[in-house]
């Protein structure tokens, strides 16, 4: 033990002594530290903490574009044209979105922010609950 706190005091007077030497020192330290949280959080999140989605294998995603189709259709209107949940039973949940783009008045100011619009049923397909408020139940 005696010999580790004298080595502990020689090493911090030959860090006393060559100022550069030091500087560099807790420069390469740092980063390297730096460096190592950087690559544990990426691995963390992509490997090591499971997948949010239990059984994402499971969830088809199906798509249709209509270009020249009339803008500004609700998704609740969509929904009463094409009700899919009446139509298929193969799914155990399906559900309509769409990604929309508000101006919202922040402080007087207009700002853009990215959105979506969707039904109550996402959320009980991806198997989450809304950060904000509950979802709207299904009538039996």
């Amino acid at each position: 033990m005696e010999n580790l706190i004298r080595d502990i005091r020689n090493g911090g007077r030959s860090l006393q002594k060559g100022k550069g030497f030091c500087c560099t020192v807790v420069l390469t330290l740092s980063i390297c530290i730096a460096v190592n949280v950087v690559i544990f959080a990426i691995v963390n999140s992509v490997l090591l903490r499971p997948s949010l989605f239990l059984t994402r294998d499971a969830i088809l995603l199906m798509s249709n574009r209509y270009p020249k189709a009339v803008s500004g259709i609700s998704i609740q209107a969509v929904l009463a044209i094409f009700r899919p949940s009446s139509k298929m039973t193969v799914f155990q949940e399906q559900a309509m979105f769409r990604f929309v783009d508000p101006s919202v008045n922040i402080g007087g100011t207009p700002e853009r922010a990215l959105s979506m619009a969707a039904t109550p049923s996402l959320f009980r397909l991806l198997q989450i609950r809304p950060v904000l408020g509950r979802t709207l139940r299904k009538k039996k």
